[in-house]
Order: structure tokens, then C-alpha cells, then sequence
């Protein structure tokens, strides 16, 4: 094996120029990959940071209800005191919630309209500026949002043809193009929306799924856990856009496997006269094999520390300049994209590695070449 890499490294750096393209061609595939990758997980992440932070165990909905995002839910406003009184219920508080479209610089952008009771659960739950909603004509928006559309403390901010006055400022929570969360006061959404009655109750209890059973049986109500509300956003999602996500992160593996294919099978073409020899010396089919595997490898390799370099450029210029677009890759997602690097390498050796095996040492001595 030791003489394998030596001759694998003069291969490869044989030809520089050659080397060079296809080290840039691989490390934008590996990067298109975790940017492809990292935008989906960063979207996924966002769209539930309600249900991720909002310190509920349960959410109490409509019968069918799945999703907070885009289900529509109405619950009888008599069902906040038949919560309230389940066994094992430390505090319960109903909340209205809607996808709104706000007009901003003549764009439509949706944002999450929150209506919560003052002082009870659903509200913000931080501010990077500000106070929460305490008066029927406050608002409490998004730091992001506010900034795209210059928006501060102080200032109004029109909603379904009122105008609401901005207390204060959520972290950014916008994702490809959303206006994020908006919260008001539980009165002024029933205004804003035309409707008394609340779309969800939320629940803290240090007994989720004892407490989701007794209220089911006293109202008949969906009961959902937080975790399982956020599950359902992200399967709505991934519904919608997984498969254009999968089919993207497809097309980049093919190209960066296809251009470490192409690029160590000319090397081989181009040395197919030495191989010859080396096989007609008596290297095994599996040595060359593995010769041509730690070309393969190799390229993958050093593409794929291309790429993660140019990934963090590209994140930090997003994080700049895009900010809506949130960019996140957890560790599981870079295990994973280090198995496909692996997996490029190895079915990239395919082509090469059957050329070489269809070698007739006998063609050194005169025989022809194949």
C-alpha cells in the first residue's frame, strides 16, 4: 500500500492546471452542498422557534389541527377555563394567531401575527430592544424585519388598516423572505383578525401527557405537545420544498462526483503506458484499484476543504448582507457530508478503475494497446 500513494500523488500533481480546476469544481459542489443543506436546516429551525421557546408544554386546538404556521384553529373561548381547571394545569392562557400579509415598500411580506394576554403565557418570550405589549395599541416586531424596513422603538407600524405603535423587538426569526413574529395584546388581535375567539390555549404543566389526556375528555379538543406542533411545521415544509431541497443536493453530488471521475480518469489515460507497465511488473488489479482510489480520495479531500471554506464565506456573507436567510448545519448534518464526500470518492473511481482493469499487461511487450 505504501507504494500506491507516491505514484496517486505524482498523478495527480502531474498536470497542476488540471489539478487546480478540479480541486475549485469539487470544493463548489461540497459547498453548494452545505449551503443547500444549511439554509434548509436554518429554515426548518426558524419556523418553529414559537413552539421551540414559547415555555409551553401543550398546545390546545381545533379537532385537525396540525400545524401552527397554516392551521387556522378556533377554540370556544369557554375552553380557557375548562383547561384552567384540568388536574395538574400550573398555567393556561389562550392566544390568537394568523399569517398575516403587511405591505412594506410595495412588497407583501407575511409575517406571524401572536395576540397573547398581558402578562400571560405566548408573548414574546425575549427583546433585544424594548418592552413587551401593554396597551391595546402596541406591537412588539421583528429585529430583522424592523431593520429591512426601517422600522424602530417609537415608531408606527400599520396592520390591516390600523397603526400600531412598535415598543419593541424580538431577535431576528425571518426566513427566506417571512417578516417573522409579531405579537400584540390578546384584544387587539380579536380587532385586527374580526374574531373573539382564541386559536389555541397553551398549557404549562410539569405533566404533559396526563394533563393532555384530562383535557381531551373535558372538551374534546386537539391537545398537542410543543415538540409535536413544531414536528407538524416541519413536515409541512418539508412537504412543500423537500423534494426541490433533496433533488438540489443531488444535482451537486453528481457534479462534484462527475468532475473527480473525469478528472482522475484522464490522468489515467493520459499514463495509461505506465500503468501497462506496472501491471505487467505484477500489481494486482486491487492495487491499482487502490491506487486509483487514493486519487479519487485525495481530490475529494482537498475539494471538500475547499468547500467548507468557501461554505463559511458564504455564510458570513449572508449573515451580512441576507439576513433573512438563515444558515445553520448541525453536527449530524456534517457527518452526513462527510459520508457523501466519502461516497463521491468511491463511486468517482468507478470509470477510472474499469479502464485500468481492462489493461493487458502483454500489450508492453509488443501486444496492442487497448
Amino acid at each position: 500500500m505504501r507504494g500506491d500513494v507516491p505514484l496517486a500523488r505524482k498523478n495527480l500533481l502531474a498536470d497542476p492546471r488540471r489539478l487546480v480546476v478540479s480541486i475549485l469544481g469539487v470544493g463548489l459542489a461540497v459547498a453548494l452542498m452545505l449551503l443547500v443543506e444549511g439554509l434548509w436546516q436554518g429554515t426548518l429551525s426558524r419556523i418553529t422557534e414559537y413552539e421551540d421557546n414559547v415555555r409551553a408544554q401543550l398546545f390546545v386546538a381545533e379537532r385537525g389541527t396540525r400545524t401552527f404556521v397554516s392551521d387556522a384553529s378556533a377554540v370556544p373561548a369557554v375552553t380557557v377555563e375548562q383547561v384552567r381547571r384540568a388536574p395538574g394545569v400550573d398555567a393556561a392562557s389562550p392566544i390568537a394567531a394568523r399569517q398575516l400579509i403587511v405591505d412594506q415598500q410595495g412588497m407583501k411580506i407575511p409575517v406571524m401575527l401572536v395576540g397573547a394576554e398581558i402578562d400571560g403565557l405566548g408573548g414574546p418570550w425575549e427583546l433585544t430592544e424594548g418592552r413587551a405589549p401593554e396597551n391595546d395599541d402596541e406591537v412588539v416586531i421583528d429585529d430583522g424585519f424592523a431593520g429591512a424596513y426601517g422600522y424602530a422603538v417609537g415608531d408606527a407600524i400599520e396592520l390591516l388598516g390600523e397603526h400600531l405603535r412598535v415598543v419593541g423587538l424580538t431577535p431576528d426569526s425571518r426566513a427566506f423572505g417571512t417578516g417573522g413574529m409579531v405579537f400584540v395584546s390578546l384584544a387587539t388581535a380579536a380587532r385586527l383578525l374580526g374574531s373573539g375567539s382564541p386559536s389555541f390555549v397553551l398549557v404549562r404543566t410539569e405533566d404533559p401527557d396526563g394533563v393532555a389526556t384530562a383535557i381531551r375528555s373535558r372538551t374534546g379538543l386537539e391537545v398537542l405537545t410543543a415538540d409535536r406542533m413544531a414536528q407538524g411545521d416541519r413536515a409541512l415544509y418539508d412537504d412543500t420544498l423537500g423534494s426541490v431541497i433533496r433533488f438540489m443536493l443531488a444535482i451537486a453530488f453528481a457534479a462534484g462526483t462527475l468532475i473527480v471521475a473525469l478528472s482522475v480518469y484522464s490522468s489515467v489515460v493520459d499514463r495509461l503506458r505506465e500503468y501497462e507497465i506496472v501491471k505487467a511488473l505484477g500489481a494486482s488489479r486491487r492495487r491499482l484499484f487502490r491506487v486509483v482510489v487514493s486519487q479519487t480520495g485525495s481530490l475529494a479531500v482537498l475539494g471538500a476543504a475547499l468547500g467548507l471554506a468557501l461554505f463559511v464565506a458564504a455564510k458570513a456573507a449572508l449573515a451580512l448582507w441576507l439576513t433573512e436567510y438563515h444558515v445553520e448545519l448541525p453536527g449530524s448534518a456534517m457527518v452526513a457530508s462527510a459520508g457523501a464526500v466519502g461516497a463521491m470518492a468511491l463511486l468517482a473511481a468507478l470509470l477510472p478503475a474499469r479502464r485500468i482493469g481492462r489493461l493487458d499487461p502483454a500489450s508492453v511487450y509488443g501486444g496492442e494497446q487497448p
